[in-house]
């Protein structure tokens, strides 16, 4: 999921397996919680900490990424 989430997001591109989807990061930023939009510059320097922190698993970072915040 990690590897596949990465190439989505832009990493793929350096080996051109996803060189066609370079809107996916927009796409998910764009639908992710407001409080990554509201300061763009550092909401999105968050939201991409976020994105690649492989010490949560996949679903934890979808979920801070929706809902803005961790759930305890």
């Amino acid at each position: 999921m990690d590897m596949a989430l990465e190439q989505l997001a832009g990493h793929g591109h350096a080996s051109g397996d996803f060189i066609k989807l370079d809107n996916v990061f927009d796409v998910i930023y764009r639908n992710s919680h407001e409080v990554y939009l509201e300061n763009q510059e550092e909401g999105q320097d968050l939201f991409f900490q976020i994105l690649i922190n492989r010490e949560m698993t996949p679903e934890q970072r979808a979920e801070i990424l929706m809902n803005g915040t961790a759930q305890t």
